[in-house]
Formats: C-alpha cells, structure tokens, sequence
C-alpha cells in the first residue's frame, strides 16, 4: 500500500479557507511529513501572502534541528512552548505578526504535566486564540483530541502505522542487558528510560560502546550528558557509539535516521510516549528495518499507579465541587503536586486548576482501570500491551516474550557444552542442576526425579531443538553402566 502523507489531504484550498480563529488538529503517524508541510507547503502560502508563521516546539533539541532545517526562513520564528509560557507570565505576547501560529508535537500539553506545571498556561492561551489560525500537530493526539471536543476543531487524520521486523515485550530489565551485551557490533540501540537514574547507570554499565543525553534543566545530571552526542543527532540525525541511553528529552520530533539503528526500546509507561519513541527512527525504505521492546507492567504496578493518581485526582474533584474557602480550609495546605496553584488574578492571588495535568490524571487512570480489567479477563497480563495494539489496530498476538526468547536463545547456547558428553550419574546430577537452574520456565515442580521424559517434553515444549537419550556403556571401566548423552535435531 502506498503511503500517504499530510500534503496529499490537506490542499493549498484547503490553507485558503482556514479562518482567523479556525483550530486546526494535524494527527498522523511520525515521518508522515507534518513537519514537512509546514516548512514547505504552509510556508510558501505564508511567504505568496507576505505573511508570517510562529512555530512552536517542546524541546531545546527540537529547536535546534528544525532552525537547521529551515534555514532562516524568514517567514517562520521558532520557539519553545516553555519560552512562550515565561513571556506570556511576564506579559502579554505580541501574535499580531503572525497569521499562522503551529503547535508541534501538541500531546506536550499532557504528556509532561506530570512534572512541568506549567504546560497549561500556553495550552490555555493557545487554545483561545481568535485571531490567527492555530494549527495543533502531533502522532499521538488521542489526549488531546479529548479536550478540544468541545472547541470546534477541524481535523486531518492519517492512521498510526506500526512499521517494524520484530516486536517483542519484556518484564524483565534483565532480558534487556542481555540483549545489550549480546548485539551485534553492525546494530545500534536506543533505551528510553522513565528514570534517569537507571538510564545513567546502564550507560555506565555499557560505558565504552554507549553514551548518555538528558534535559540540559536537569540540575544533577546534565552535567554529564553528551554535549557531542546531542549535537550529533541535531546536525546529523545520528549518533556515534552503539548504545544511546536517554529519557523523554528525545520522544518528541527528533529525527534519527540511520541504517543502523535496529533496536529500539522503552520502559516508559505513557502510550503517547511510547509511541513517540518509536517513531523517532525514520524509515528510509523497505529495507530499513527495526525492532521494538516495549516494558510490561504487572498489576501490583498498575494499583500503585492508580493509587497515586486517584489520591491526587481527589482534590481536583474536591477543588472543582467546593467554595473556595472551605477548600482552603479543608484542604489548603495538602501537597497536589502542581494540581492546585497559586496564581496572581485580577483581585490578587487566587487558587487554579491546573487543567491539563487534571485531564491527564484522569485519562491515565481510565487506561489503568481497562488495563485492569484485561488482567482479570485473560491469563496473558498484558493489558498494557493490548491498549498500545489498539491504538495501532493490530493484534497483541504480533508481539512475542522476549523474556523467553532471549532467555530460550541463551539457555540454547549454553547446554551445547554438554554435546559430546557421556553423562553417567555424576554428570547426570550436574546436568540436572544447570536445568533447573538456567531453564527458562519452570521444568518440574514435582517431587519425582527428573527424567529424561520430562526433559524431552520441556525442549519439544519450548521449541528447543536438543534431545536426551540413554545407552549402555559396552566397554572400559564403565562397561554395562547406562549413561545419557545429548544431541542436537536437524
């Protein structure tokens, strides 16, 4: 099927009739031009009509790859949604130069309202804008489509596409560093980590074939962050060493395009995260092939996350149902972690909402509340997974374990030691041991002995392609004893 991009559905008479006030929801799969039709299709309109555009971005390196791809234009300004939100608090921003104001990768919104408090004062003012257009881009706009349905948007719509070799999941960080420590040299990798502290150490671990970028805000470790590194892959769109571990600052916009890279993956849990890490490798053609690991999360995880966001979400919903003052005097000095703030308003300071962050709660805890509804409907645990097959409409079957795959591969590996091997008693036990130990499910948890019949059914079960069988010494000291020996099927 031939891939479609933004510029084949969205036409020149299309631009023509987008209004002063018009909201314009752009949502399409990465490397589906987005970008692309803003710097070329839009921005020949803007210059045709002498009229300018206000792109807006969510992270320094975004920034600075699109001011690389834009080459001056002097029809488009770029900055960030957090230098907008300093101007904004200290005064009002001048728009009236731009006709064309575009929100990439608009699900920052949400996505960081976790820890940036303050995503909801530029999503507030660009959201209510009258006199320019506002275009609002992003792959993953399912949040943010939720809370423009009131607001009289026009949308685009491609489908999200999931254009990879192989796709696997993983409990287990285990099963990744053997992954790690077992990739061809020819292969790189990207590990986006939820915590920069785990994203540091296994660079430290991978030191001489990886390197480390983080936000250049965060106090404790941007000092030790790959200044080349990050400048690589905004003037290149690579990255040198073999292993790149990294957080959020790279799930947004940036384009990596590289034959070599094969390995992505992400222990995040955010589906509109995810689905940006993926989306950071661009697929120059058919032969350009990937692989993703995506971490599950087991239900004990999933009710602690409730937990903590409902516990949060409770003094949203106390705030939105009550008079102030007895909020104040209720609840006034808890800790909402930037739900509830102080603001300066028109008869001096006054409590808000921090509206994005409380849509967000509530969105992440419907999806845990599915998630958890699938792990009491099905054996497979793997609701997590099942919400991310549905955004892309395919079945959670596609992707394989690959805490038993590389575990299998590993345990494979290591029992060809035994090949050639006449195992008589002594031998037997120690061969018995490595099974119980390095097996990669549970052989046996009866009490009988393990046999060679339980064996056998564990290889022909798990797909392992070596067999046990038993034969009579016939000469030397050992003559008339039965030992076992292994060998590989064909």
């Amino acid at each position: 099927m031939e891939r479609k991009y933004i510029s084949d559905i969205i036409s020149e008479e299309n631009i023509k009739g987008w209004l002063p006030g018009d909201k314009i929801v752009i949502n399409s799969p990465t490397g589906s031009g987005k970008s692309v039709f803003v710097k070329t299709k839009l921005a020949k309109f803007a210059r045709e009509k002498d009229v300018k555009i206000l792109l807006l971005t969510n992270r320094n390196i975004l920034k600075d790859q699109v001011i690389i791809e834009i080459k001056n234009d002097p029809a488009i300004r770029v900055l960030n949604y957090q230098g907008l939100t300093k101007i904004i608090k200290e005064s009002e921003f001048d728009f009236s130069q731009y006709q064309y104001v575009v929100c990439d990768e608009c699900h920052f919104f949400f996505t960081d309202s976790y820890f940036n408090s303050e995503t909801d004062i530029s999503l507030d003012y660009l959201t209510n804008l009258k006199d320019h257009v506002t275009l609002f881009l992003s792959a993953t706009c399912e949040t943010f489509k939720g809370y423009m349905k009131d607001k009289n948007a026009k949308y685009y719509v491609l489908d999200n596409e999931l254009n990879c070799t192989g796709m696997y999941y993983f409990f287990n960080r285990k099963t990744i560093t053997s992954l790690l420590e077992n990739l061809p040299e020819n292969e790189k990798a990207i590990y986006f980590c939820s915590n920069i502290e785990n994203a540091y150490a296994l660079h430290k671990r991978f030191e001489d074939r990886s390197s480390f970028i983080c936000s250049e805000n965060n106090r404790k470790y941007s000092q030790l962050s790959n200044e080349d590194t990050r400048n690589k892959i905004v003037e290149e769109a690579k990255f040198d060493k073999q292993i790149l571990f990294t957080t959020k600052i790279l799930d947004n916009g940036v384009n990596i395009k590289d034959r070599s890279l094969k390995h992505i993956i992400t222990d995040i849990f955010d589906f509109d995260t995810i689905q940006q890490c993926i989306g950071r490798k661009r697929i120059l053609d058919e032969n350009d092939k990937i692989n993703i690991y995506i971490k599950q999360f087991k239900q004990n995880s999933i009710q602690s996350y409730l937990n903590q966001w409902n516990k949060t979400v409770m003094y949203g919903n106390y705030f939105l149902n009550m008079e102030r003052d007895e909020y104040v005097k209720l609840y006034g000095r808890q800790n909402t972690n930037g739900l509830i703030y102080a603001a300066y308003g028109n008869s001096g300071m006054v409590l808000k909402l921090n509206e994005a962050f409380y849509y967000k709660l509530n969105s992440d805890i419907k999806d845990c509340q599915t998630i958890t509804e699938y792990h009491k409907n099905s054996c497979q645990r793997l609701g997590h997974l099942q919400i991310l097959c549905n955004r892309y409409k395919i079945n959670v079957d596609q992707f394989k374990n690959l805490d038993d795959t590389i575990t299998t591969d590993v345990f494979t590996e290591q029992l060809s030691k035994f090949m050639d091997v006449k195992m008589f008693k002594e031998e037997q036990k120690q061969f018995k041991a490595f099974i119980k130990e390095n097996a990669v499910k549970t052989v046996a948890k009866t009490r009988s002995a393990l046999g060679i019949n339980t064996i056998n059914g564990y290889f022909e079960d798990n797909k392992i392609l070596y067999g046990v069988s038993s034969y009579q010494e016939t000469s030397g000291k050992n003559k008339g004893r039965r030992y076992w020996k292994l060998y590989k099927k064909i």
